[in-house]
C-alpha cells in the first residue's frame, strides 16, 4: 500500500499537519504531539525526521534536520525501490552512526546549513551598507 495513504489518514486524524512544499515533489509534515498513542507513535521524540518517497515527516522545525532529510530524499531517488534494503542493510552492518547514508545525509546537511548561513550574513552585511 503507498506511503501516501498513511499520511493523509493522519492528516486527516489531526496527527500530522501539512508544512508546505521542499521542492516541486516533496510534501512536509509536522508531527502533532498530543495525548493519544497515535500522535506519540508517529516518531520517536529523539528523531528528527522521517524521509518517504516524496514526503519528509519531522518533529521538529530546524532546518538542519529539514536538510538531513532532504538528502534522504535524493538517495531514495538514486537509489529507487533498493533505498530501504540499502539503509537497513547499512545499518545492520554499519550501525547506525556509521551507516554510510547517514554520514552523507549528516555531512551534506552540515554543508548546506553551512552555506545557507553565509548567504543569510552576506545579505545582512549588504543591507547594512
Amino acid at each position: 500500500m503507498p506511503c501516501w495513504i498513511y499520511l493523509w489518514l493522519a492528516e486527516w486524524r489531526g496527527w500530522l499537519k501539512r508544512d508546505g512544499m521542499a521542492g516541486a515533489d516533496i510534501q512536509v509534515f509536522q508531527v502533532v504531539r498530543g495525548d493519544d498513542w497515535h500522535s506519540r507513535a508517529w516518531l520517536r521524540p529523539g528523531w528528527g525526521g522521517l524521509a518517504l518517497p516524496g514526503a519528509i515527516v519531522l518533529n521538529d522545525q530546524s532546518s538542519l534536520t529539514r536538510f538531513h532529510e532532504l538528502r534522504h530524499i535524493e538517495q531514495w531517488k538514486i537509489l529507487g525501490a533498493l533505498f530501504p534494503l540499502v539503509y537497513g542493510f547499512c545499518a545492520f552492518a554499519y550501525g547506525y552512526r556509521n551507516n554510510p547514508l547517514e554520514a552523507d545525509a549528516r555531512d551534506h546537511a552540515a554543508w548546506q546549513w553551512r552555506w545557507y548561513m553565509r548567504k543569510l550574513n552576506e545579505m545582512q552585511a549588504g543591507g547594512r551598507r
